[in-house]
Order: structure tokens, then C-alpha cells, then sequence
């Protein structure tokens, strides 16, 4: 696919104006900068457990976040093909993380009695971007602006870095790695009680629901199991086996 004379031009804003509006791709281009997107996001599923778990919930986020400032403002001003895999590779690696982040962070810090209803809105939201965006490429971008399209992704990106920083450490990772004290603070916070037992009885219902875990599976091994462990164990050989099929 080769760009229309026509169509390169400056765009609308100046800062703009030492990129062309037009990049010159073959449909091997296209398909390399499209599943571009999907490699980031299988590299980030295989790391994230454990990332998440030696930083914490909420400073994985923090730190993913700010990998997102990277995407828009590299396919905003790319001026070849290398720059576009960059720049997808980058979102592919932050959507993949945001997935699984965010639903483990909302199933941490929900109650049970809502914890199904929170979950889902993950992905709701994830649904409700989807067709934003869509509805976005339909009406508004043109050969002209998608520069200024793609660029209006940081205000989001900035948001996200306001609020992170205000949200609660996930109490369940603060029980799992720190200590229970930490636990019960960041619960008073979520729960807005005073009463100390019934924070107590629910942290000891995780530790009960974990032990349980791991006596069902016969094993005293208190780690959580990684990706290719979990490839190689018989006992997940059946479940795996059912998700591909």
C-alpha cells in the first residue's frame, strides 16, 4: 500500500510539521505493525505474575503507566516502519499488563459480596474503550490528523498517573508479603471499619482459602506457580489442554 501524493502534507499542528502525514507500508508492514501489538502483550502475560508480585499491585500499575507515555508519543511523531513496531510493541506491553493488573487488583481489594460485580467491570471498560476507539477511527481520523489522534492517548495515560498514586496497596499482596498490621490499614481504608475483628476474620479467611489450596494440591510449597512451571506440571495438564481447544 503506498501513500497517495495528495494525502502528505503537514498536519494541522506545527509540532507536526517534520513528520510526514503519511508512512509508506506494504501489506507485510501492516501485518508485522499489527501483531506487533499481540507479541507485547504474550511478553508482559508470561512476566507480570511475578512482577506484580515482587513490586505490589499498585506500583506495577504505577510503573506500567508510565511505559504508557512511551506508545503515543512514539507513533505520534514516527517517521518509518521501525517506529510504529516500537511504538505498537510498547501498547501491546501495557494492554496486556492493564489486563491483568487491573482485574487482579479490583478481586484483591473488592468484598465478596461484590467481588463478581467489580471484576466484570474490568471488562466492561475494556469493551466500552474498544468501541470509543472504533467510533473514533470512524468519524474522526483522516490521512491528516491521526498524528493529533494518536497524541490525544497521553491524556488518559496523565490521568491514570494522578489517580494511581491515591489508590490503596492491595491488602491481600500487603498479607501475603508484608505484614498484618499494613493489611489492616490499607482494609480500613477500603471497608471504612474501626473494628479490628473483623478485619482480622477476613484477612484469616485468605490465609484460610490459600491453605486449603495447597492442601487439596498435596503439596507444602507456599509459592505461587509460574507460566512454565505450570506448562510442564501434569496436574494443569488437562485444564490446559481444555483452553486451547
Amino acid at each position: 500500500m503506498s501513500c497517495n501524493e495528495i494525502l502528505i502534507s503537514s498536519t494541522p499542528l506545527s509540532v507536526f510539521s517534520s513528520v510526514p502525514s503519511c508512512i509508506p507500508l506494504t501489506e507485510t508492514d501492516i501485518s508485522l505493525v499489527t501483531a506487533d501489538f499481540s507479541v507485547g502483550g504474550l511478553i508482559v502475560a508470561i512476566l507480570m505474575g511475578h512482577y506484580s508480585n515482587v513490586l505490589g499491585r499498585k506500583n506495577a500499575m504505577l510503573s506500567s503507566t508510565v511505559l504508557m507515555l512511551f506508545s503515543p508519543l512514539i507513533l505520534s511523531f514516527s517517521k518509518n516502519l521501525a517506529m510504529l513496531v516500537i511504538g505498537r510493541l510498547f501498547a501491546g506491553i501495557v494492554s496486556g499488563g492493564s489486563t491483568i493488573l487491573v482485574p487482579m487488583y479490583l478481586n484483591e481489594i473488592s468484598p465478596n459480596e461484590l467481588r463478581g460485580v467489580l471484576g466484570s467491570l474490568s471488562q466492561i471498560s475494556v469493551i466500552t474503550g474498544l468501541l470509543i476507539g472504533a467510533l473514533c477511527g470512524n468519524y474522526w481520523v483522516s490521512p491528516h490528523n491521526w498524528r493529533i489522534c494518536v497524541g490525544a492517548l497521553l491524556l488518559p495515560v496523565l490521568f491514570r498517573l494522578i489517580c494511581i498514586p491515591l489508590l490503596v496497596e492491595s491488602p491481600k499482596f500487603l498479607a501475603s508479603s508484608s505484614t498484618t498490621e499494613k493489611a489492616m490499614l490499607a482494609l480500613k481504608r477500603l471497608r471504612a471499619k474501626t473494628n479490628d475483628v473483623s478485619l482480622l476474620q477476613e484477612i484469616d479467611s485468605w490465609e484460610h482459602v490459600t491453605h486449603h489450596a495447597i492442601m487439596r494440591e498435596g503439596t507444602t510449597d507456599h509459592h505461587p506457580i509460574g507460566v512454565f512451571a505450570f506448562l510442564k506440571d501434569p496436574i494443569y495438564r488437562h485444564s490446559l489442554i481444555l483452553i486451547c481447544l
